[in-house]
């Protein structure tokens, strides 16, 4: 049996569902312009580790804003050496209870109404237009300071607008007091009120 015919070279003719011979030719057209894709550079943002201040990058140059993080450890670490080195109850670290009194006509305050056994420091603001002191005793005593080496503890004569400080050492727990025993002019300035108590505690 001859071979059959060689296939001509080319596209395959069809036929057409109406009657026609076609040939199917392929030709590509270029797309119009509004349909064409354009390959845009990309563009990526990044986040710092603040999670703000986005930085812009762009091809392959990347600026990147770094900001210092601080670890809450170092932050708790550096609050409880504030708290050690304020010590409580106004006391620094090793030194004296710290107490404010405030003196005027015809009033004594205090910051504080307890304070440890110890050192002690009073820091003394007279706040009034006259001359007052103060004497630290035993509550209820009428002008009788402690005294040692020497010293009593009082500190006496402190002009209007001026500051004065007395230091002692009270080791005793009980009830005590701070006063002003100036009398001059008909004015007894403790019968007028000039006294304020307050409690020593155990260490």
């Amino acid at each position: 049996m001859p071979d059959p015919p060689a296939a001509p070279a080319g596209p395959r003719p069809f036929r057409h569902p109406i009657g026609l011979d076609c040939q199917i030719q392929a030709e590509r057209q270029p797309l119009p312009a509004d349909r064409q894709i354009r390959r845009l550079p990309m563009k990526i943002i990044l986040f710092n580790q603040a999670g703000s201040d986005p930085v812009l990058s762009q091809g392959k140059e990347e600026t990147m804003r770094k900001q210092p993080v601080v670890p809450i450890i170092v932050i708790l670490a550096l609050a409880a050496l504030s708290l050690a080195a304020c010590g409580g109850g106004g006391q620094a670290a090793g030194g004296p209870t710290e107490v404010h009194v405030k003196l005027s006509e015809f009033k004594v305050e205090m910051d504080k109404s307890s304070i440890p056994a110890g050192p002690v420091k009073f820091m003394i603001d007279n706040a009034g237009k006259e001359t007052h002191e103060v004497v630290l005793e035993r509550a209820g005593d009428d002008d009788k300071p402690f005294t040692a080496n020497g010293k009593e503890s009082e500190a006496e004569d402190i002009e209007a607008g001026k500051s004065a400080t007395l230091e002692w050492t009270i080791d005793e727990p009980g009830q005590y007091q701070l006063s002003c025993h100036i009398n001059e002019n008909n004015e007894d300035h403790y019968a007028l009120g000039m006294v304020q108590s307050f409690t020593v505690t155990g260490k």
